[in-house]
């Protein structure tokens, strides 16, 4: 349909620019009929005058058209550019939030001193990735969610890993911190023995409950574990974690692709 549209106006323009001025010069040619004041020559310059007018007109509606989609273009490209650019900054936050590597860091310089505080940066990751998929989900639009719907799913899937694995972190420090205790209460039981009636009784017997309940815990062992969970963080992370900046930034470039060629659509100027 298009191609026949197209030779349909390269006939019409052929027969105004070259076959009406035939025409024009056959009708004075047989000098008859209707006899004219003026000539051939005056018809020809009339029809070339109004040709060229008509030339000039139609060159500055598209002048015209042209500079309104340039400007659409431009304006489209901006938004478009600006909005993604947003996206991608949220997306690159949320995962940097997830690192496994740092969280394992940050709990490494207390975590033997002061398990307690261990387990609450490591609770706040859980949390941190829980709500990493909804906080996506929240800076885009039903139209935008498609695009990206892979990248989330990939990221959501990984956090998932990496709850479990910081669990395992959380239930040694918990250990650990049943240790504080029982340090805690062997120390009040020696007291006791030693001055008699320094503690109730209430008191004492919650103390050798916590020594029966810690007595298979081992130091060593929870060392050991954790030197085990350090590797399989530092296995977790490259494995699972640094590819999500590949999909990442394989996403976004295609969809800065997909933007620009639909900026450069809006030039067509047969486009609506």
């Amino acid at each position: 349909m298009k191609i026949i549209k197209g030779i349909l106006y390269m006939v019409v323009a052929i027969l105004l620019i070259v076959g009406v001025p035939i025409i024009i010069n056959e009708c004075y040619k047989a000098n008859c009929g209707y006899i004219t004041v003026w000539d051939g020559a005056d018809v020809l310059g009339y029809y070339g005058d109004i040709l060229g007018s008509i030339i000039a007109v139609a060159t500055l509606a598209i002048t015209i058209v042209f500079t309104k989609k340039q400007i659409q273009r431009d304006s489209f490209l901006k938004n478009e550019t600006e909005k993604w650019s947003k996206i991608e900054q949220t997306f690159t936050g949320v995962i940097d939030e997830i690192n496994p590597i740092q969280v394992m860091k940050d709990t490494m310089d207390n975590g033997i001193i002061d398990p307690g505080k261990a387990m609450n940066i490591l609770y706040k990751y859980q949390l941190t990735c829980e709500m990493a998929g909804d906080q996506l989900k929240g800076c885009l639009s039903s139209k935008d969610y498609p695009y990206v719907k892979h990248l989330i799913d990939s990221i959501v899937s990984a956090t998932k890993q990496f709850v479990a694995l910081s669990q395992k972190h959380i239930n040694q420090y918990s250990k650990l911190l049943s240790l504080k205790q029982r340090e805690v209460a062997e120390k009040a039981i020696e007291i006791e023995r030693q001055r008699p009636g320094s503690f109730s009784q209430s008191d004492i017997d919650e103390h050798i409950k916590v020594l029966e309940k810690t007595k298979d815990i081992k130091f060593d062992s929870i060392q050991m574990e954790l030197c085990l969970f350090i590797n399989e963080t530092v296995a977790i992370s490259n494995g699972v974690y640094k590819p999500l900046f590949v999909v990442k930034n394989k996403v976004f470039e295609e969809i800065n692709t997909e933007v620009q060629q639909r900026a450069d659509d809006i030039l067509r100027l047969r486009r609506k």
